[in-house]
Formats: C-alpha cells, structure tokens, sequence
C-alpha cells in the first residue's frame, strides 16, 4: 500500500490510500477488495482523538466568580472566561497524558475511571 498525506500545516487534511493490487484480478475482485479496506478502515480506523470519545462540544463557561490557577511559571492567574469541553465518553487516563491539558483543572463524572 502507498499512503500519502497531506503536510500537519495544511488547511485542508487529506490521506490518499493507493493499494497495490494484484496483477490479473478482475474488477469485481478489485472492487471487493476496495470495499473490504474501506470497511476496515471506517471501523478501525481513529484520524485524531481516542476511540472511548466518539463526541465532544465546546462552550465557554462564563463564572460569575473569578477562577484562579496556576500557569506554567507557578503565577497565579485569574480568568473570569473558560473553555470548557464536555465529552461522550469517557478516557481520563489517555486525556491525562496528551500535552497540554491541565490535569489540575480536569474533571469526570466516571467513579471507576476516578478510582
């Protein structure tokens, strides 16, 4: 298979799958196949994101009352404006680990995943 991909910078993303097909097959051998690997992929297949978060949205939580945290340098800073992303699912312990995200400032409503 040759897999070609589009550069993380371009506005547009796009993965082009070229596979190698036997030489000799007829098209409904070839068409078969091309529907298997789509298939396949549809239903193994995860672009970004976890499997166990099939859904997110994204509000802005607006508190009447200032939130305070701490950022990278140790300051303490006071937001009155967050972002808050609430999620289908359910993978704390994969979220915990991407880059970025404030493990103090995570919440869940799964008792198993918090214990």
């Amino acid at each position: 298979m040759e897999i070609i991909y589009s550069d993380n910078a371009a506005d547009q993303k796009v993965i082009r799958i070229r596979p190698y097909l036997p030489q000799g097959e007829t098209d409904t051998e070839i068409i078969a196949v091309l529907r298997e690997l789509a298939e396949d992929l549809l239903q193994n297949f995860t672009l970004r994101g976890f499997q166990e978060i099939p859904k997110i949205s994204t509000t802005k939580d607006v508190m009447e009352c200032v939130r305070e945290y701490f950022d990278d340098k140790g300051e303490v800073v006071k937001d009155k404006e967050n972002w808050v992303i609430e999620t289908d699912g359910v993978a704390l312990q994969k979220v915990m680990t991407v880059e970025g995200v404030d493990h103090t400032r995570t919440l869940s409503n799964s008792i198993v995943e918090i214990l």
